[in-house]
């Protein structure tokens, strides 16, 4: 991409839900900061896939902790930005209860 543009690919590891444990599923994956491995646990002479992202959580990671790695740095630029170029824009920061929309800078600003 121009312009030094890029996307960034994040995963994250949600924990067993109560069925997935009633029914003693295993953890079939493996994951360090930036690979996520799988196992097929019906074939273990299978190798075991391996996907490669720009940052991989385990369930142990927090909301809090996915946001100060990624969500606050993006925001941050797109603050910049809209402040710049002088443009609405609207970020929604998505919580377990309820969604937040923050207004950053307006066109009505110009004086």
């Amino acid at each position: 991409m121009s312009g030094g543009e890029t996307v960034k690919v994040i995963v994250r590891c949600r924990p067993m839900n109560d069925r997935e444990k009633k029914l003693k599923c295993g953890v079939v994956l493996d994951m360090d900061p930036v690979t996520c491995t799988i196992t097929n646990p019906n074939d273990t002479n299978a190798p075991p896939k391996k996907f490669t992202f720009d940052a991989a959580y385990f369930t142990d990671s927090t909301t809090e902790q996915i946001y100060g790695d990624i969500g606050y740095p993006l925001v941050e630029v797109c603050m910049r930005l809209a402040c710049f170029h002088r443009i609405s824009i609207a970020v929604l920061v998505a919580e377990v209860v309820a969604t937040e929309i923050c207004r950053v800078c307006t066109k009505n600003e110009e004086h």
